[in-house]
């Protein structure tokens, strides 16, 4: 893909690598890393508990039964994704990791499970969707989320209503960069598909049990070629326009509404898992902005987290910088994001 593939698909506005490096990428078996408080284990790795998957299926299936009034709901935790999320930026992954940070903790408040971390999908090592993910409520086919655009809108249109008119001015003018200054905005953009954003079932994910397989595309944008690519980048972000590279992070921007240019990581795995989980028929939350309905989101931008952490140790064990510097690190810094929601609904 040579865009986003949100612009794309919703029509919207919007080493050589050294030993150390591998080392870093190779995520042990036994417990967290020194100083960790939380693991995430690879999706496939036999040794992973099987607590982790039960605690997300029991916190998501909460999240499900919460009423659209509360922030915790599940697809309210999406809208967060519709309202804010960067792409084609600096800010990309580090909005991404507050993200994943911020859903983790609730299902650990809803599963009971102090010690839940989100698995991740190693799509390099696994190129098809992992078995575990069609499981109950890890996939969005499942009874449990809600099947037509009719019903969604029914459930959740006083809602929206009522939530727009909570927003601080700051808020709005957020919003309003996203096009999205009214509810009559957000139902424009958070359709039925294919006009908009919510896809009816059976069509919530399109790779199924017995098609799990990305396309020979994505398969080659997740080779380990192409990931030893983007941990090559020597620099976080790239300028905003010119011949340089977008930088391990995107290039820079003015806020984190604005779109720049994409770096290796956000262009090639980032996109195009996304959007091949819509299958030959292209059907599927994962290539529009309510992406996050999918619980498959979560372990995508786990393993994107995890890269970003074995690009960081490499940079560090060849003396360069891990973020931005100077007066780009104070303007990287000071961005707000202004909806998140803690495990209280605050």
């Amino acid at each position: 893909m040579t865009q986003s593939f949100y612009t794309a698909m919703t029509r919207r506005h919007f080493l050589s690598t050294s030993a150390a490096a591998l080392a870093a990428s190779a995520v042990p078996s036994g417990a967290p890393a020194q100083g960790a408080r939380f693991r995430r284990w690879e999706i496939s790795d036999p040794g992973m508990p099987p607590r982790v998957l039960d605690s997300y299926k029991k916190g998501i299936r909460e999240m499900l039964n919460r009423p659209a009034t509360d922030p915790r709901n599940w697809y309210r935790n999406a809208f967060i994704h519709v309202f804010d999320c960067p792409h084609q930026n600096w800010w990309f992954l580090a909005w991404h990791r507050a993200y994943i940070g911020w859903l983790e903790a609730t299902i650990r408040e809803f599963s009971g499970d102090p010690e839940f971390a989100l698995p991740y999908w190693d799509w390099t090592k696994t190129p098809r969707v992992p078995a575990a993910m069609f499981d109950d409520v890890l996939d969005p086919n499942n009874a449990a989320f809600i099947p037509t655009f009719q019903q969604f809108n029914a459930q959740f249109d006083a809602p929206v209503t009522a939530l727009f008119a909570t927003f601080s001015q700051a808020q709005k003018d957020v919003l309003a960069q996203r096009g999205l200054s009214s509810t009559a905005d957000f139902w424009s953009a958070v359709a039925a598909a294919p006009a908009g954003m919510f896809f009816e079932q059976p069509a919530a994910r399109g790779l199924t049990p017995a098609s799990p397989d990305l396309d020979r595309t994505t398969q080659r944008t997740v080779s380990l070629a192409t990931i030893r690519s983007a941990l090559r980048t020597a620099n976080f972000a790239g300028s905003e326009s010119g011949t340089d590279a977008a930088g391990f992070a995107s290039a820079k921007a003015s806020s984190h509404n604005d779109q720049s240019r994409e770096g290796i990581l956000e262009s090639q795995p980032h996109d195009n898992v996304h959007g091949a989980m819509g299958g030959a028929a292209g059907n599927a939350f994962m290539v529009s902005f309510l992406s996050p309905v999918d619980p498959i989101f979560f372990l995508h931008h786990g393993n994107l987290d995890r890269l970003w952490d074995v690009w960081t140790r490499r940079q560090a064990a060849l003396g360069r910088p891990t973020l931005p510097q100077g007066a780009d690190l104070t303007a990287w810094s000071s961005e707000q994001f202004l909806f998140f929601s803690d495990p209280n609904g605050q």
